[in-house]
């Protein structure tokens, strides 16, 4: 059984077998995340999506400023 980074969390739960995130897996998540972000902007509106972004990118310019 292959051991990385993560088995010793929370007492060794987390064993992989193959790799960590594949192509398969990284399309479907963005295919999900997209899909959810049409049906937020599709009943809420881009308002709060916005205001989150905006944030975001306020967020990112403290980190790098630690850096």
């Amino acid at each position: 059984m292959k051991q990385n980074a993560r088995s010793g969390y929370l007492g060794g739960r987390f064993f992989s077998l193959e790799d960590d995130m594949t192509n398969q897996i990284a399309v479907w998540l963005a295919v999900f995340i997209l899909g959810a972000l049409m049906i937020d902007i599709t009943f809420f509106g881009t308002e709060h999506i916005y205001f989150l972004g905006k944030k975001f990118f306020e967020f990112l310019e403290w980190l790098a400023f630690w850096r």
